[in-house]
């Protein structure tokens, strides 16, 4: 395969990040040791922007890792990363997106690695068997680090960890009663074991002790791990009768809110709002009159919450009318001090059909720069003579992981556009979301458009083999895309 145009450190990162099999390629046809410091921190970093829907990067990282002919040069600095990480407050998704990058590199021989998930394996087990831990919040995290770790077990142990892990999960079903159905990850794992030898005859043949309490659970977990107890049905239905109630509330709540009229005082009791009180900008150099007031700081953050609560029961309504609202009136709480009233008016605004809403967003991506609810209403109103801008727009958004301008509320209105109102947007608009979407989902959505309107270049094939998003890889092998070859 021929050279690709060198790409800055920069740009190798937002495409690395967005998960672009370029990435590959770029390692095996140029200068790869131009870009090992960003291969290094994608190994100490998930860069996964929800990694519940789209799954962890290991994969597509260390195929990038393979690319270079000392690969392990890359272990050290993560093994340190993970022997010193406090499972305590570190994000679980992040504990697993190591754990599985340490297992890759198990597999391939690393002992250090094995070693490591080992170690930290017995921490948790640790912490889990003692008899006065405290577990926190609704989620048992230690549990869910338990998960993880015993996972990575069997997959770097094998058949050796068959009889540990059932030793040790019948532990703590007898004597703390943690039992297999709490811990789907593990039933998971072990449903995917090679059929030979079979776990479970494996386990009984070899073990020295009585593990019947741990096998029974796991006979009847193995095909539903996640409600397969009677007292865990009964809880589910409970939670979905009370689900239908608070369903049967909002319901009321909403009906009651279309019928309010302005005069109505509302119920500051019950209204959720968080707000900024009116002391963030009503200090001595603006009006230092509300001071005289309200004294009390108490009193006024009560009238600000008042205040917001009767602006969002006046705003609610607007929700199923949007071109009913004043868009002068509409304007003023685009730009309200409160968080909440200004998200009731952002959603009311990219719900407006008129040209003077359209007409405001032009001049206001003008003024502020990007904003997603500006862009998300040209996106949902497109006319050919406004895709300039909203390209330019796009890429002026930050697609990091913290989302601080909301980017992904212009991406998913790109998506919305194509599937829910049958938007024909050009082939610019698309290929944005495909090159830097950080979102795996809406990427592979708007690959899935390009193609069908036959958008997608041979370059683009190419690189779909590497992507970090497995459906891509599946769409180029179902599609017989050609695939890049390398010199040895």
């Amino acid at each position: 395969m021929k050279n690709m145009r060198p790409m800055t450190k920069d740009r190798f990162k937002k495409a690395m990040m967005a998960g672009l099999g370029r990435c590959y390629i770029t390692l095996r046809t140029g200068d790869k040791e131009f870009y090992r410091d960003v291969v290094q921190q994608a190994c100490l970093n998930n860069f996964t922007y929800d990694t519940q829907s789209d799954g962890t990067p290991e994969r597509y990282v260390y195929a990038l890792v393979n690319c270079y002919d000392d690969p392990l040069s890359f272990l050290p600095a993560l093994l340190n990363k993970f022997a010193t990480l406090d499972f305590s407050v570190t994000n679980d998704w992040d504990i697993l997106y190591y754990t599985r990058l340490l297992t890759l590199f198990a597999r391939d021989g690393a002992r250090d690695a094995a070693e490591i998930i080992r170690t930290r394996y017995e921490e948790v087990l640790t912490i889990l068997k003692d008899p006065d831990r405290v577990v926190e919040g609704y989620v048992d995290y230690d549990e869910e680090i338990y998960t993880i770790l015993g996972s990575a077990l069997l997959k770097t142990d094998g058949t050796d960890a068959y009889v540990k892990l059932a030793k040790d999960m019948n532990y703590l079903n007898v004597n703390l009663h943690i039992r297999c159905a709490d811990l789907p990850w593990i039933a998971s794992a072990i449903k995917r074991l090679p059929t030979k030898p079979d776990f479970v005859t494996f386990v009984r043949e070899h073990s020295d002790e009585d593990l019947s309490a741990f096998l029974s659970d796991y006979e009847l977990a193995k095909d539903n791990p996640y409600s397969y107890l009677a007292d865990e049905k009964k809880e589910e239905a409970d939670n979905k009768e009370a689900y239908n109630e608070d369903d049967e509330t909002e319901e009321e709540e909403a009906s009651a809110e279309e019928t309010a009229t302005d005069e109505d005082e509302p119920d500051v009791s019950k209204e959720p709002v968080s707000f900024r009180p009116f002391y963030r900008w009503a200090n001595a150099c603006e009006d230092p009159r509300l001071w005289d007031t309200y004294p009390d700081v108490e009193d006024l953050i009560d009238a600000a919450r008042a205040a917001s609560a009767e602006t969002l029961a006046k705003l609610r309504p607007y929700r199923d009318k949007p071109n009913d609202i004043e868009l002068k009136k509409l304007i003023r709480y685009l730009n309200h001090y409160d968080d909440d009233v200004r998200d009731e008016a952002e959603d009311i605004f990219i719900r407006r059909t008129d040209t003077d809403a359209v007409d405001y967003a032009i001049m206001r991506l003008g003024m502020r720069g990007p904003e997603w609810w500006t862009l998300h209403l040209l996106i949902m109103r497109y006319v050919p003579e406004n895709e300039q801008i909203i390209c330019y727009m796009m890429n002026k958004l930050s697609f990091d992981l913290e989302s601080k301008d909301c980017w992904h509320g212009a991406v998913s209105a790109v998506i919305d556009a194509i599937y829910d109102c049958k938007i024909d947007l050009p082939q610019s608009i698309l290929s944005i979301v495909y090159e830097r979407s950080l979102c795996r989902n809406c990427r592979m959505n708007a690959f899935r458009e390009l193609y069908k309107k036959g958008w997608v270049t041979p370059e683009m094939e190419e690189e779909c083999y590497f992507d970090a998003n497995d459906d891509l890889v599946e769409f180029a092998e179902e599609h017989h895309f050609k695939k890049a070859t390398f010199e040895k």
